[in-house]
């Protein structure tokens, strides 16, 4: 009876499994055996020499590199025997000098799969060949070593297969109506790499088409956020576009005025609504730009004020501590401002506000005290909160 081969798993979580038994490298303290395994899987084509083997397992020169490597092959062999022996015996050859995977150990490998995959894919450009790429793509190639210099080039090349993959993949489906396949493959995409934003252009596209419109708004409202806090910018317009759209369908299908009125409710109104009024930045502008208009007719003056969360050094906060701040100057902007008042983030670090009927000398006051306000919250003496003032010009 012929024996099965041994399933690899490059792609993600690195394993191997042969007959039910299952290695991974989760949680393991041998750290060079797995590396020695994975190079010479990636490798496993061609003669790789000692020399070559000692440059990538170790970072300083050591004593007696030739001992130290065999040592780790006879580690590797023994680790190896939790699978089970290949049908044509040892997995790892090491003689004379050459290292290499046994070429006689029958196995399947999910990268090398993908790359046959997807050269069929491109030969023969239909959705069916496509999905069978994006099917075996589960993450960045050896993941739990990705910043070794030659695992870097690999990872590249996986990623941008399964990317092109997904977006030929969706733009085929499209053609054919088959927005459910689009919405898994793009939602497969997103959770790859959160930012790449065509992935979650063709998901809104597919949930719109769906007529999944408020679950398309809350998933416009996520990607917003995210790009806001972790990269301080705001969706493309394409993306803003798609929104856009889905909004004004979904006014179109409230046809009862009282629908529309509860519609348009702000949750909590019913208990009364303290503090200024907080949207996104795209509705900011669309205030802005009506008051803009209103000025010239009302006599009114409305100042906008920036607010920036910097370093005492001048430099800008990043990761965490960014956001625990961002989170403190947005409850107290919220907090300290009238109801009439329009907040809005900008930026990984800024908040922008409009304080419609103040004078400048006012406006400064409320400056003041927002920033004796924060400063009652957070204690810290590492994080300078600085304020612009400008008048909003009237519309000509």
């Amino acid at each position: 009876m012929a024996r099965q081969p041994i399933k690899i798993n490059m792609l993600g979580t690195f394993s191997m499994e042969y007959d039910g038994n299952v290695v991974t490298d989760a949680n393991s303290r041998t750290k060079q055996v797995w590396l020695l395994l994975k190079y010479l899987l990636a490798n496993r084509n061609r003669d790789v020499t000692s020399e070559e083997l000692v440059d990538v397992l170790w970072d300083e020169p050591i004593d007696n590199p030739n001992n130290a490597l065999k040592n780790l092959v006879y580690r590797l062999r023994g680790l190896l025997d939790a699978v089970g022996r290949g049908e044509n015996g040892e997995y790892i050859i090491n003689k004379r000098g050459i290292c290499r995977w046994n070429g006689d150990v029958d196995c399947i490998i999910d990268a090398e799969e993908m790359e046959k995959a997807y050269a069929k894919a491109e030969k023969d450009p239909v959705p069916d060949n496509y999905a069978r790429v994006i099917d075996i793509y589960n993450g960045d190639f050896l993941e739990s070593c990705s910043f070794e210099k030659w695992v870097v080039p690999a990872a590249v090349r996986y990623k941008n297969m399964f990317f092109e993959s997904v977006r030929k993949y969706c733009d085929a489906l499209k053609a054919e109506g088959r927005y459910e396949e689009i919405e898994v493959a793009a939602s497969k995409a997103a959770k790859i790499d959160p930012f790449v934003e065509r992935s979650h252009i063709d998901k809104m596209r597919a949930l719109h088409a769906m007529d999944k419109k408020k679950e398309a708004m809350a998933y416009y409202e996520y990607v917003n956020d995210l790009f806001y806090s972790e990269l301080g910018v705001i969706p493309s317009e394409e993306l803003r576009s798609i929104y856009n759209e889905i909004v004004k369908g979904v006014r179109a299908i409230e046809a009862d005025i009282l629908n529309i009125k509860e519609d348009l409710r702000e949750k909590g109104s019913e208990k009364g609504i303290r503090g200024a009024f907080f949207c996104e930045y795209e509705v900011f502008k669309s205030v802005y730009r009506r008051e803009a208009r209103t000025l010239e007719r009302n006599g009114q003056s409305i100042f906008v004020a920036l607010f920036t969360l910097s370093a005492s050094s001048g430099h800008n906060i990043s990761g965490e501590k960014n956001e625990q701040m961002m989170e403190i100057l947005k409850d107290v902007l919220i907090g300290s401002l009238r109801r009439g008042d329009v907040v809005s983030r900008y930026s990984s670090s800024q908040y922008i506000a409009m304080l419609p009927t103040v004078t400048f000398e006012n406006s400064d006051i409320i400056v003041k005290r927002i920033r004796k306000a924060f400063a009652e919250v957070y204690k810290g003496t590492a994080v300078a909160l600085n304020c612009k003032l400008t008048p909003i010009e009237p519309a000509v």
